[in-house]
């Protein structure tokens, strides 16, 4: 049987950072206690909402840039205004931007579209379409998770993948 093929016994592989020798390194002792602290003023509506979200988190421990923040919570927006529109049933674990979009953008109970309607979708069909084309099926499937539907990052290499995928929104709206 190729060591490919081997399949790993036991527990599977915790997510993270990692000494030279394979141990898992431990987050910083004042993380936890920042992230919960961030949590709790999330809650109390003390700051904006995106700053509770995955993304959000990403920025607080400087894993990705303001830029690329922006960049993120943007895209999550507009998925969410198209997906109001269009109809498409929204996810059940939302990020508050993609929730922002899809109430802002929900459709009337008239069923014409209007041209901005047909701007928006346009441009989220665009904006997915570059993402996908440039940068990959696994970063716009990172973004995707991440962004909309506010999963845990869970790895540096998958941190890697969304910055690759925002880099491409940044070229394309920074044009």
């Amino acid at each position: 049987m190729p060591a490919a093929a081997k399949r790993r016994r036991g527990r599977p592989r915790q997510p993270g950072n990692r000494y030279p020798s394979g141990k898992l390194r431990p987050e910083p002792a004042n993380a936890v206690m920042l992230w919960k602290r961030q949590e709790v003023a999330v809650e109390k509506d003390l700051i904006r909402p995106e700053w509770g979200s995955e993304i959000g988190r990403l920025r607080r421990f400087d894993n990705i840039t303001i830029e690329e923040m922006a960049m993120a919570l943007r895209w999550a927006e507009l998925r969410g205004r198209a997906d109001a529109i269009s109809g498409t049933q929204r996810p059940s674990a939302a990020s508050p931007s993609y929730d922002r979009g899809f109430v802002n953008g929900s459709a009337s109970s008239n069923p014409s579209i209007s041209p901005e309607q047909v701007d928006v979708l346009e441009a989220a069909r665009k904006a997915d379409k570059e993402v996908f084309f440039h940068a990959g099926r696994e970063p716009y499937n990172v973004l995707f998770s991440t962004a909309l539907t506010n999963c845990r990052i869970g790895s540096e290499e998958r941190v890697l993948l969304l910055k690759r995928a925002l880099k491409v929104l940044i070229t394309l709206w920074n044009r």
